[in-house]
């Protein structure tokens, strides 16, 4: 017996990976990534997360007051 990870990229992705377990009566487990995990998990997320940091890093943000949050 072996043991694989895949991470799909979306739910097309998704359907057509449980779509085959089922086919071949493959058991499947499945573990959520935390948030750190899925904002690095791609070059795109690592760089937007990155730049948002710089940003907060040299005041470049904006408060906002909670009463005002659902306004």
């Amino acid at each position: 017996m072996e043991a694989f990870t895949l991470h799909t990229e979306n739910k097309e992705q998704t359907v057509a990976l449980k779509a085959f377990a089922k086919l071949f009566k493959l058991r499947i487990s499945k573990k959520e990534l935390d948030e750190t995990d899925y904002l690095n998990s791609t070059e795109a997320n690592r760089k937007a997360l990155d730049d948002s940091s710089k940003q907060a890093e040299n005041g470049q943000y904006k408060k906002i007051d909670i009463a005002d949050l659902w306004k």
